[in-house]
């Protein structure tokens, strides 16, 4: 119950509100009553020092703990990897460094740092190889978008944007990259063809919202968004990109919280599923053509709400119980995991890529030493859960992607010391399950360790 205290005629009111089942501590809220006179002002005022002095731990741990949430949510470490689509090259982003690796030789070609004046939280946060790998994009929180050649030896464009950039993506028909920041707006910029400009377009907005991800469709027709609040927008490709794009295809809605990335299922029976990993841990199969969900698994408590089998209660006595008992315990199990998930302290950053041609897909949480390894069949449109890779002792995984030759690559941080390493995961012989093969540092030449 919320007891609420008139403190004078006019003035203010005090209003002290109970803890959220235990997790959050009481809250006290001033909010101002009557005319907006200096008096009122002044009297609650004078209301919201009262009650500070009464209860200002417990403003400061909840105004602290908020923060701390709220920080999670919007913002995740300046990191990437992307392999080459034919070649054994990484590049790989951390901080303000990138770094140009050949995975064959374990070692580090060449480092690139961006501007060194800018301060070190601002770091790069999109890296992208063009389909051909002829190109990479690179941008961040300095607010540039820069274009190298295969090498990072010359930056071939570099284009300055009004907001910080969360996310890119090659348009490779167009010879164009879509530019996504953390205002909620996706811009366009033509390097090359007849309409080739130097400056960015307008191509469509969230309203506000930071976007976390942007991706294509395999057939080019489609470009998915992830934002901050949950949406998934699915929209048309335009003809032209300079035109803008206008035409909602649907919004796929469930995530609690962040979407942090998306990744289309490539096949023929797949041609209209997306898988998608938000903050609220959980990754959800999509048909993204009709904005519906068809699978959800939880990567926090390692199972899938949707197969109520996996909630059987067992019978409350040795006689067993009646189909009516078991569906009422399948439901109230449901509902109160469900309940557990919500109280849960908000997830860390989770990546997600895809193997396109095995059709294998790779999440995890960043800071955790586990990575899942999921398969989505088409026919039932299920997510199933393959293995659980655990990383090598005193490693904790930041992001990760698939090469050219099916292996799963890991951009890993040691516990102690905060040194980068690249970690290569491989298929074990005559089977599906992913072994951990070697791993080295990246500013390093020497092959660290195998197992």
């Amino acid at each position: 119950q919320t007891d609420t205290v008139r403190v004078s005629k006019g003035g203010g009111t005090v209003r002290f509100g109970p803890s959220i089942e235990g997790a959050y501590p009481p809250t006290v809220v001033v909010r101002a009553m009557g005319r907006r006179s200096n008096t009122g002002r002044r009297r609650a005022k004078e209301a919201s020092i009262e009650a500070q002095a009464m209860h200002g731990d417990e403003i400061d741990r909840t105004e602290t703990r908020r923060n701390e949430r709220d920080g999670m949510q919007m913002e995740r470490r300046p990191t990437g990897i992307q392999a080459h689509p034919t070649q054994s090259t990484v590049v790989v982003v951390r901080n303000k460094a990138a770094y140009l690796v050949d995975e064959k030789k374990c070692e580090t070609i060449r480092i690139v740092h961006t501007d060194a004046s800018e301060p070190r939280e601002q770091g790069i946060r999109s890296v992208r190889f063009h389909p051909t790998g002829t190109r990479i994009v690179t941008a961040g929180d300095d607010k540039h978008l820069r274009l190298w050649d295969e090498q990072l030896k010359q930056c071939l464009e570099d284009v300055a944007m009004n907001k910080k950039i969360s996310a890119t993506a090659f348009v490779a028909e167009k010879n164009a990259v879509l530019v996504a920041d953390k205002f909620g707006d996706v811009h366009v910029v033509e390097f090359y063809g007849p309409h080739a400009t130097s400056e960015a377009r307008p191509f469509l907005g969230h309203f506000g919202s930071a976007i976390q991800d942007i991706r294509l469709s395999p057939c080019g027709s489609f470009v998915v968004t992830c934002d901050a609040d949950g949406k998934i927008r699915v929209s048309r490709m335009p003809k032209k990109l300079r035109l803008g794009c206008h035409v909602i295809e649907s919004y796929c809605l469930g995530h609690r919280g962040s979407v942090f990335h998306a990744a289309f299922v490539h096949g023929v029976d797949s041609a209209r599923l997306l898988l998608s990993c938000g903050e609220d841990g959980t990754l959800r199969l999509w048909d993204f053509h009709m904005g519906e969900q068809l699978d959800q698994f939880d990567l926090n408590l390692g199972e899938d709400f949707s197969d109520r089998r996996n909630l059987d209660p067992s019978p409350a006595n040795g006689n067993g119980a009646n189909d009516s008992d078991v569906s009422a315990g399948c439901e109230a199990r449901l509902e109160q995991r469900q309940r557990e998930l919500w109280r849960l302290p908000p997830s860390r950053y989770i990546f997600l890529v895809a193997d396109e041609s095995d059709q294998v897909f790779a999440a995890g949480q960043a800071a955790s030493s586990v990575v899942h390894i999921f398969a989505v069949d088409a026919r039932t449109q299920k997510i199933a859960l393959q293995q659980r890779l655990l990383c090598p002792e005193g490693h904790l995984v930041l992001c990760g992607t698939f090469n050219a030759a099916g292996e799963l690559l890991l951009l890993t941080e040691a516990k102690q010391g905060h040194a980068a390493f690249l970690l290569q995961a491989c298929r074990s012989p005559g089977a599906q399950s992913f072994v951990v093969g070697r791993f080295w540092r990246l500013d390093s030449d020497e092959n660290i360790g195998s197992s």
